[in-house]
């Protein structure tokens, strides 16, 4: 099956931020589907993956290796949302903050 979003006509009242927020949200996903497949796609299968490849003993020692790996530091937009978002975190909303927050701790 084969899904075609249309873009808006160049006619087209501007933007809002929250729309164009989403079109990037699901054009960044969709190349990741695209990519990966759905069972490809996500933080958690990765972390897995990682752990169950290291050697007995060493899982916590290669999800940091990983982590800090050149390669993962390169990818932002494959990497850790806390990272990458966290010094736009004190211009969010303060309830964005404390769901934010909670969610780190």
């Amino acid at each position: 099956m084969m899904i075609v979003m249309k873009s808006k006509p160049a006619n087209s009242p501007a933007v809002s931020r929250k729309e164009a927020t989403h079109e990037r949200i699901v054009e960044v996903v969709s190349r990741a589907i695209r990519r990966s497949g759905y069972d490809g796609t996500g933080v958690v299968a990765l972390v897995a993956r990682i752990a169950a490849e290291a050697p007995e003993g060493q899982a916590l020692q290669a999800l940091m290796d990983a982590y800090l790996s050149p390669q993962h530091i390169a990818a932002i937009e494959n990497g850790c949302p806390v990272c990458a978002l966290g010094s736009d975190m004190p211009r969010q909303a303060p309830e964005v903050r404390r769901a934010a927050t909670l969610r780190i701790k």
